[in-house]
């Protein structure tokens, strides 16, 4: 089972939106997204709008090096215009459910429990230590590290993290456990509702 999620983390599907093609989604995309406030990375899909998929789309063509100077391109607004008329034709609504399809794709991590333990919780962001991972375990430069597909390091780091005693990747008898405890809960809840109310 989770050998098959590794393999795809390890070897994502390319992806083309709004006529260009995009990198695998990486450390570095996420990073990026996320502090340009991108509403793809947020959850909330009523507050997308146009600009981020395009925006969205600009940076996950480029790697980690080529995203930090595009702003130092004299012909970004020019080469910008012509991409638009380009994909003028272009769903932006399909475009939008490719890109969350391709950063699905790109993001995944193992189902996961937390260890019982009083220990402290990490304080530090996520991504800090996932970089960081990345960098002094398996020996990657900083931008080896941001370019580094997402959803790998994530497995990477989980696997790490779950020989350090600090991380549990649930295996599949525990999946099916859950998954039984859900439909059992969902049961109850059913006839629950099904139950003639009593005066």
């Amino acid at each position: 089972m989770h050998d098959a999620a590794f393999a795809e983390a390890a070897v994502q599907s390319p992806a083309y939106i709004l006529k260009r093609p995009l990198r695998p989604y990486s450390v570095g995309h996420e990073l990026f997204l996320q502090g340009r406030r991108n509403a793809l990375v947020g959850g909330d899909l009523a507050a997308i709008r146009p600009f981020h998929i395009w925006e969205a789309v600009l940076i996950c063509e480029h790697s980690w090096r080529e995203i930090r100077h595009l702003g130092m391109d004299p012909l970004i607004g020019l080469k910008f215009r012509i991409w638009g008329w380009r994909a003028r034709k272009e769903s932006l609504e399909v475009a939008i459910a490719d890109f969350i399809n391709y950063r699905r794709a790109g993001s995944s991590f193992p189902p996961t429990d937390p260890p019982d333990s009083s220990g402290r919780e990490a304080g530090s962001p996520v991504m800090a230590r996932l970089i960081q991972f990345l960098i002094a375990y398996l020996g990657k430069t900083e931008e080896q590290a941001h370019d580094y597909p997402f959803g790998l390091a994530n497995w990477h780091f989980a696997t790490w993290l779950e020989t350090q005693g600090t991380l549990k990747i649930l295996n599949e008898a525990e999946l099916d456990f859950e998954k039984f405890c859900r439909e059992q809960e969902e049961q109850r809840i059913a006839k629950a509702k099904e139950a003639p109310c009593r005066p």
